[in-house]
This record gives structure tokens, C-alpha cells and sequence, in this order.
């Protein structure tokens, strides 16, 4: 069974490539109920066996082997033997009973957390509902005519959404319940985002660079909303999210000046420094599943370890992307007030970075050699090998290769 079988269609668009690492193994419902059974018709038939023979004929039949023995000296260690055989028999069948008991009984006590009132969470997914001409943000590549009319339709909402980024914010999960409630308001923060995203070229084309920036980095922190405090469908919306936002940055990235290179090297150090731990993500999770599918699930539901190291690759792959800019552009400044490329990327500290990034996958700095009038730069990726710079295939960020910035 799968845990993700019912999230819309539109959903996994949105997604991308992780759409298919949304599926999480589960044991089905009657599963529990029957290796219980299976474990108590053991238990019985073995006790019954045990009560018709009875105990002391065991030892007894025991004893009868040590022929020409001292049954005095043998007989004791012979007890003691049997002894421990059943200890362990009885360990074997009864700490699985006993662990499904405790993991029924105490289940992972359910997140505390204070839901702010109003939710930036839905208020951002309400004004996603509410933008006009949202036909224009499926396009492929509209035109700029059409990008500007619908920002002009949409300035009210767009202005009302930069104020709501900065409201508490958490994901309304329900633990609960199995079913994704508010996969409603996914649909519209995805459509939010990419109005964003319009606004912002629209600031390019009007020749308003900075805007542009700020646009796409609220981008990204709307990815970070979409996330935070919630499931493994929410981490992975908020990378899909996040990355639209980096992705644009990165395209802009060559074209900006000095002077709002440093701003966003700051504002991107400082997104990235305020990402949710892992391990929070798997306990939301993992309390999620136990309570939403009762005492059944808390038995034989669990999610594979292979689904867990796919999320976390693709979480790593993001924080990649983004320290990767950020040492990209770091680079870049170094030249406009150098003259030239650094030889290593130490030389980016103190002036350009307070300190090197590191690679997620690695926990070392990335590697960096200037090329002539272009450099290299890349993270060895999920695999761990040095593919010389050579990138993974588009979209996917778990094969062989490397992760780099498109030039």
C-alpha cells in the first residue's frame, strides 16, 4: 500500500523528478492481526506439548543419557542447559508480542505545536487560490505582454502575499487522520510561487534588477513555508518550490553588480542557515503514521529506509545547489574586485564569505579550479564520486555525475 496513492495528480507535477520517491512501503491493515494470531497459535500449541510431556520428564529424559555417569555432577548442568533453552525460547516469542505491545501502547507522542493565528501558511495559500489569469502561469514561455498583464491583475494579491511571508507560519497537519488535508492549499501555494516568479521577470523586464532578486528570494522562503512542520510531501514540495526561486537566481546571477551580489550572498547564507533539520522531518513523520493509521499502523507500518535516504539526498542536493551559488557568486566578487579568479577557494575568507561553505554530502568544501576565463566549480552529489565536473542528467539530482550550477 501506498501512503501517497491519493495526493492529486497536480501534486506530483509540482514535484518534478522527487514525485517518485513520494511512495513509501506500508504493511496492509490485516498484517498486525495476523502474525499476532500466528504468534498466540504458536505460543499454544508449544505450551500444550510442553503441559502433555510435563517438565520434570523432560529433565528426566535428559538425565537418562548420562549412562556410566556421576548423575550427581552431570545431572545440575544438564538442568542448567535446559534451563536456558527455554529462557531463550520464551525471548523469542514473547519480545516481539512484547515490543508490538509497547509500540501500540506508546506510540511517538504527537509534535507540539502553537499554530499562529492567522497562519501565514494559509493565508499564502488562500491569495494563491485568488489570483486572476492564472491560466498565463501554466504557459511555457509567455510573453512578456502577457506576464505584465497578469501582474498588473494580480498587484494587490502579489503585495499582500510579500506581507504574509513575514506572519508565523506552520504546516495544518493532522495527525489523525491518514488522509492529507491540506493538500488544498499545496495547490495554491503552487500557484503563488509562480506568480512570484512572474512578478519578477516582470521587475527584470522593467529594468528593475533588484526587485527581480528580492522577488525570486521570496520565492524560496515561500518554499521554506510550504515545509516547515510538516511531512515527508511537504519537505519534498518545499524543494520543489525552493529550487524554482534558485534556479531563476542562478540564471540571473552573471548579470547583477557587485554591490547586490553581496546583499544576496547574505540573504542566501542566511535562508540556508534557517533550514529544518532532518531528523525533525522523520519524527513528524514517523508520529504521523502511528497516530493517523491507529494501532495497526504503529505495528507494521514503517517507512523503508531506502524512501528516508532518498528524501534526505534530495534535501542535500537543494542545500547544494544553493551553497553552490553562493560560492559561485562569491567567486564572481572576488574577480570584480580582484581581477581575477581565486586560485582556491580559501581565498574567498574573510572578505567575500565569513566562512566556506560545505559540501552536504561530503562535510568538505566543494571543488573549485579556475578554468581560464571561466572556473569550475561542483558537489561530488549523492554517489560521492569525482566525476571531473561532469553533471547529472536534467532532473535528476540521485544518478552518476555531479551537482553544478547551469552556466
Amino acid at each position: 500500500m501506498s501512503r501517497y496513492l491519493e495526493v492529486p495528480e497536480e501534486l506530483n507535477e509540482v514535484l518534478l523528478s522527487d514525485d517518485s520517491i513520494l511512495t513509501a512501503t506500508a504493511a496492509p491493515a490485516w498484517f498486525a492481526p495476523v502474525v499476532a494470531i500466528s504468534i498466540g497459535v504458536v505460543v499454544s500449541v508449544w505450551l500444550g506439548a510442553l503441559s502433555c510431556s510435563g517438565w520434570r520428564g523432560s529433565f528426566d529424559r535428559l538425565e537418562s543419557t548420562a549412562v556410566n555417569t556421576d548423575k550427581s555432577e552431570i545431572a545440575p548442568w544438564k538442568r542448567l542447559a535446559v534451563r536456558i533453552e527455554l529462557g531463550l525460547l520464551f525471548a523469542i516469542i514473547f519480545l516481539p508480542v512484547a515490543g508490538a505491545y509497547f509500540k501500540i501502547a506508546f506510540p511517538l507522542p504527537i509534535p507540539h505545536v502553537e499554530t499562529p493565528d492567522p497562519n501565514g501558511y494559509l493565508v499564502l495559500a488562500k491569495l494563491g487560490d485568488e489570483l486572476e489569469q492564472a491560466d498565463v502561469l501554466t504557459l511555457d514561455a509567455p510573453s512578456d505582454t502577457q506576464i505584465r498583464d497578469f501582474v498588473d491583475a494580480n498587484r494587490q494579491r502579489l503585495k499582500a502575499a510579500r506581507a504574509a511571508l513575514e506572519l508565523p507560519h506552520v504546516v495544518p497537519v493532522r495527525y489523525d487522520s491518514a488522509e492529507l488535508q491540506h493538500v488544498d492549499s499545496i495547490q495554491g501555494l503552487r500557484q503563488l510561487a509562480r506568480g512570484m516568479v512572474s512578478e519578477a521577470k516582470a521587475a527584470a523586464l522593467d529594468g528593475r534588477p533588484d526587485a527581480a532578486i528580492t522577488n525570486y528570494l521570496d520565492v524560496m522562503r515561500l518554499g521554506r513555508i510550504a515545509g516547515r512542520g510538516g511531512l515527508f510531501v511537504d519537505v519534498l514540495f518545499n524543494a520543489a518550490i525552493e529550487r524554482l526561486g534558485l534556479q531563476q537566481l542562478a540564471e540571473i546571477r552573471q548579470s547583477i553588480s557587485p554591490q547586490a551580489t553581496r546583499r544576496l550572498i547574505e540573504d542566501l547564507q542566511r535562508l540556508e542557515g534557517q533550514r529544518e533539520p532532518f531528523e525533525v522531518v522523520v519524527q513528524h513523520e514517523t508520529a504521523w503514521q502511528q497516530h493517523a493509521y491507529g494501532w495497526p499502523g504503529r505495528i507494521a507500518l514503517d517507512t523503508e529506509e531506502s524512501v528516508k535516504e532518498a528524501i534526505e539526498n534530495s534535501r542535500n542536493a537543494l542545500s547544494a545547489h544553493t551553497r553552490l551559488l553562493i560560492c559561485d557568486l562569491a567567486v564572481r566578487l572576488y574577480r570584480a574586485e580582484h581581477g581575477m579568479f581565486p586560485e582556491r577557494l580559501q581565498q574567498l575568507t574573510p572578505n567575500e564569505l565569513q566562512e566556506l561553505p560545505v559540501d552536504p554530502f561530503s562535510g568538505r568544501p566543494f571543488t573549485y579550479r579556475p578554468d581560464g576565463e571561466m572556473f569550475v566549480l561542483y558537489s561530488f552529489g549523492a554517489d560521492g564520486n569525482d566525476d571531473g565536473g561532469k553533471p547529472t542528467a536534467k532532473d535528476d539530482l540521485h544518478g552518476d555525475g555531479d551537482l553544478v550550477l547551469d552556466p
